[in-house]
């Protein structure tokens, strides 16, 4: 198991300093005249202290996910399925005029994000650029799946997991390479938080807790059969943002290994 912290950032003052420590820092242009550091950072580099000392003192905040070994993944029952990458918005974007298009906000908290119904079909611009990756999510959505068709029908589909179609916004006519997963089961166990931080919204009083980055998943207080991808019970996020975990089952987990889809991660869940 690897504690990774990945830095993205503008490359200037923070690339001078780390490459006094020792560390390749490759340019990464984005077209608007200046160029990105984008790296990955293992907290186990005994170099760690001196690189996070760096990018404190340069106000630069990293993002954390745990890497775990093939042997740990393939032998989970259960595990949390996470986004490798993200790709495109919601539409429409303005003023996130997504929310109302696509979710009932009966019981939405505009305050902590928690609440939403999806009532309608995603929207998307066009056609996702899928290079060679099998699955995504659009940004600001953290718990929705998007499928390319063919994935859907070989790996999902067997494991009687459904598919919504995709729009194409303002034309309003279905995506071709694209479904949304139809992931809807709620868990009705729920997760060994212990003591996990979490938040309770001033406005609607409902607990929402900080994404869970380091280590493994919290274990399920009992086992659960019968389906092989539900959402937790639990509310994660920061700030406005909030989303349900989506846990697969370990076989399907294994066939999408098998079938070698990229696109997503998987956090092994642990045991009681």
């Amino acid at each position: 198991m690897r504690i990774i912290h990945r830095v993205a950032c503008w490359y200037d003052e923070p690339a001078e300093r780390l490459r006094e420590i020792g560390l390749d820092c490759p340019q990464t242009p984005v077209g608007i005249g200046r160029d990105m550091l984008v790296l990955d950072i293992d907290e186990a580099d005994p170099r760690w202290p001196e690189i996070k000392a760096v990018l404190d003192a340069c106000g630069i905040m990293t993002t954390v996910r745990t890497e775990f070994t093939p042997a740990k993944i393939h032998s989970a029952q259960w595990l949390a399925m996470e986004p490798d990458w993200h790709h495109g918005y919601p539409m429409p974007d303005s003023g996130f005029g997504y929310r109302d298009l696509t979710y009932d906000l009966t019981d939405y908290c505009a305050k902590c994000g928690i609440g939403t119904r999806q009532k309608a079909p995603f929207r998307m611009r066009r056609e996702p650029k899928w290079g060679r990756k099998g699955l995504m999510q659009l940004n600001w959505v953290f718990d929705e799946f998007f499928a390319l068709s063919a994935v859907w029908k070989t790996v999902f589909a067997p494991f009687g997991i459904g598919a919504r179609p995709v729009l194409a916004y303002r034309k309003e006519t279905e995506l071709k390479t694209v479904v949304q997963l139809c992931i809807d089961p709620i868990l009705d166990v729920e997760l060994h938080m212990k003591d996990h931080p979490f938040n309770i919204c001033e406005f609607c009083q409902r607990k929402k807790y900080l994404p869970f980055v380091r280590g493994m998943f919290p274990a399920l207080t009992r086992p659960v059969e019968g389906v092989h991808a539900v959402r937790s019970q639990e509310w994660f996020g920061d700030g406005a943002s909030a989303y349900r975990a989506i846990l697969v089952s370990g076989e399907l987990a294994r066939r999408l290994l098998a079938m070698k889809v990229r696109g997503c991660l998987f956090a092994p869940l642990a045991q009681c």
